[in-house]
């Protein structure tokens, strides 16, 4: 297997893994960016192991707006998301937080301040332990663009 963190394991790695522990009519679960390392797995791999996939949250595995997919995001909000990141990580960490738990609306009763301090804290600690991982997350959504599923 792979010495990337779990974070950047690929879809060979799952494959390895499979494999080696011979284990058949699996259940694989993907929550949010996670589902296109499930997709990615069965696009590559096959579903001769797997018995479901369970795609949570999903992110849409076409994201880019193109002349193929026309309701897409535009490059320049990734391009937007990038240079916030360069510039100030750890403020663009906060907004992408009030953002995702939608504190305008939901803290204090919701989302209390300890619970979004603590998603900061494992966020930044994350970056600060792989710096190029925020940012290649934005990247990764480029990625999957051009990833074709077909089970």
């Amino acid at each position: 297997m792979s010495s990337a963190p779990p974070s950047r394991w690929t879809p060979a790695d799952l494959n390895t893994l499979m494999e080696t522990l011979d284990l058949r009519d699996t259940t694989l679960v993907g929550f949010s960016m996670g589902t296109g390392e499930v997709t990615r797995y069965l696009g590559t791999y096959g579903s001769q192991r797997v018995r479901k996939a369970v795609l949570l949250a999903s992110v849409p595995p076409f994201l880019l707006k193109t002349d193929d997919n026309p309701e897409g995001v535009d490059q320049s909000v990734f391009d937007e998301i990038m240079a916030a990141i360069v510039a100030d990580r750890p403020a663009y960490l906060k907004d992408f937080l009030d953002n995702f738990y939608n504190v305008d609306k939901l803290r204090p009763d919701r989302i209390s301040d300890q619970a979004w301090q603590m998603s900061w804290n494992v966020a930044t600690a994350a970056s600060v332990a792989e710096p190029r991982r925020t940012s290649a997350a934005v990247s990764d959504q480029g990625q999957l663009v051009n990833q074709q599923v077909t089970t």
